[in-house]
């Protein structure tokens, strides 16, 4: 069914054909879509294998959904920042089917304030992910062991609470 279901999803004709041969009755699925690379046609015979142009598709690397909630003050030369994100879930496809992970969401919050010393000068310090939220962890088995716990996907990393302190200068 899957052979099928890719003829019908990726071409614009597809013809199913049975014949007899010796000792055998033969599914012939023919279509007009782009056809499998003939180097990975062995490979996908495997179980659980998917071909390259398959892997890690955009739409599935981007959550499904995105909240950005921000306030600002200044009073004078002070002013102080408070912004939430929420990422919804997104999902890593791999080579190897079994190994494709859904990420759950994550909500990230960061706080800044900052005072104009002077006309060119500014001073300011924060923290980014003050609930030191972290995203899921990238499944064992998929891991690449030189990379860290968190999937380079996710939208925020897997750094956790940073802090900074800034000094802006204009000229």
């Amino acid at each position: 069914t899957n052979l099928v279901g890719n003829a019908v999803r990726y071409g614009t004709q597809t013809r199913i054909r049975l014949r007899e041969a010796a000792e055998a009755l033969l599914i012939e699925v023919t279509d007009d879509g782009p056809g499998i690379p003939e180097g990975d046609r062995p490979r996908l015979l495997e179980p659980f294998m998917r071909g390259d142009e398959a892997r890690g598709r955009i739409e599935a690397w981007n959550p499904d959904t995105f909240v950005r909630l921000a306030a600002d003050y200044t009073n004078g030369g002070f002013d102080a920042h408070l912004s939430g994100t929420r990422y919804g879930t997104y999902w890593a496809r791999n080579a190897v089917v079994a190994y494709d992970q859904r990420f759950g969401p994550q909500e990230v919050v960061n706080l800044s304030a900052g005072y104009r010393l002077f006309a060119n000068a500014r001073v300011s310090a924060g923290i980014n992910n003050l609930l030191d939220s972290h995203p899921d962890q990238v499944l064992p088995a998929a891991r690449n062991p030189v990379v860290a716990l968190y999937s380079g996907l996710s939208p925020e990393g897997g750094a956790g609470r940073t802090y900074f302190a800034r000094l802006d200068l204009s000229f």
